[in-house]
């Protein structure tokens, strides 16, 4: 970023100039051509040996429209730690300058993107159950709006002999005036409907928020034990770090840090096919945790990916995948209908297509071509009347003139 001042050349008087030394604004650092790459479908899967458990989660990530709405202060206000420019009347400011405020205690105004997210997953427990038990949230949940956070920190940083770190963006949620209205598909089986705020809801938020910006293990102070609480699920995080190899060619490497929830009834089957499957060392399951008051009713499906070191049963691709939800529905319907346009003027809703929209465009021509042809015509009759009234007139007179009087 350039510290240089920007320098105004005032009038003072008519014989005096004064300068002014006004320092500009720090400028977006965000490289909106590698954020734009970041947008689309992602599509992460596990799969462990025979099919015993599986999961996956989907997220569509889409630019905010409210990006517009947003400042930065520089290095003073960092995004990485939970820090956010808001401008004057913003998010509760009602200072006349930016302000930089933690995320916590805010309700934002702008986001670089939104996602949207598809989780699923299920198990079969053999021999009993030949095959898998599959659930699903039932449908996208979202939109949650997302600062992509820009760690300059990290640029130049070597992660292999080959590989150097040319731009990173890692995932902060905010809480904006649609946060409250996230909702539960009613198809959703994957948890209870009193189990959506805390697992993907408005709580989510909250608690991933608090987190984000930490180090620290966010489950720990739950293990076994319900003296901290209720264990609180967290969202996706995910960081996108661009690296460039010795040939000048850029990649992508992308780090998911994301484990499912599961509540479990006790004595279920389930209960008793996951401590089984916990002394397996290839199965990611933690726990337990305390939910709803019982220390042995969570557990925590370890999802989370590297793309730089891989992993046998969990791959991620920036793609749909056969079988797995795609794009929400909103995407679906405006790639359906490419060719339709807002006609200016019209009141909202009222959508035309392009060749209704030439044949009203040669309609009005024509009507505009006859009025103006109608319009010169009447010109000229009224024209013509008047001279004729006009000729009249002076015929009468030189009769008068020529006609002897009566006497």
């Amino acid at each position: 970023l350039s510290a240089n001042p920007v320098h105004f050349i005032m009038l003072h008087n008519i014989n005096r100039m004064m300068t002014t030394s006004v320092t500009a604004p720090p400028e977006n650092p965000k490289n909106i051509t590698r954020l734009s790459s970041l947008l689309g479908t992602w599509t992460g899967q596990l799969r462990l040996k025979l099919d015993v458990i599986e999961g996956y989660f989907v997220m569509y990530l889409t630019g905010s429209p409210l990006v517009d709405n947003q400042c930065t202060l520089g290095p003073s206000c960092s995004e990485l730690k939970n820090q956010i420019c808001l401008r004057p009347g913003q998010g509760h400011v009602t200072d006349s300058n930016n302000t930089c405020n933690d995320v916590q205690n805010i309700i934002s105004d702008w986001s670089d993107l939104n996602a949207y997210m598809y989780f699923g997953g299920g198990y079969k427990i053999p021999p009993v159950q030949t095959e898998v038990q599959s659930k699903s949230t039932g449908d996208w949940v979202g939109p949650y709006s997302i600062i992509m956070a820009r760690n300059e920190s990290a640029i130049g940083e070597s992660i292999s002999s080959s590989l150097r770190v040319i731009d990173q963006y890692t995932m902060r949620y905010v809480k904006t005036p649609m946060t409250p209205f996230l909702r539960m598909s009613r198809a959703c089986d994957l948890f209870s409907e009193n189990d959506f705020p805390s697992f993907l809801g408005e709580k989510a938020v909250n608690s991933t928020i608090q987190i984000q910006a930490s180090t620290a293990d966010p489950f720990q102070p739950f293990y076994k034990t319900c003296s901290n609480g209720d264990v609180k699920p967290i969202l996706p995080l995910v960081t996108f770090t661009f690296v460039e190899n010795n040939k000048g060619q850029e990649m992508m490497r992308v780090e998911v840090n994301y484990e499912m929830p599961i509540a479990i009834l006790p004595n279920s089957s389930l209960l008793k096919a996951i401590k089984l499957l916990q002394k397996t060392s290839d199965v990611p399951l933690r726990g337990p945790y305390c939910y709803e008051n019982d220390p042995q009713k969570a557990y925590l499906l370890d999802l989370s990916y590297d793309s730089i070191r891989g992993d046998k049963s969990i791959t991620l691709d920036h793609a749909c995948v056969d079988g797995l939800p795609c794009t929400p529905r909103f995407v679906e319907l405006c790639a359906s209908k490419p060719d339709i346009k807002m006609v200016k003027g019209q009141q909202p809703g009222i959508w035309l297509s392009f060749p209704v929209l030439i044949s009203m465009c040669a309609v009005a021509m024509l009507l505009v071509i006859g009025f103006i042809v109608s319009c010169r015509r009447n010109r000229r009759l009224r024209q013509t009347l008047t001279d004729l009234k006009l000729h009249e007139e002076v015929n009468v007179t030189n009769e008068s003139l020529t006609t002897p009087l009566m006497s």
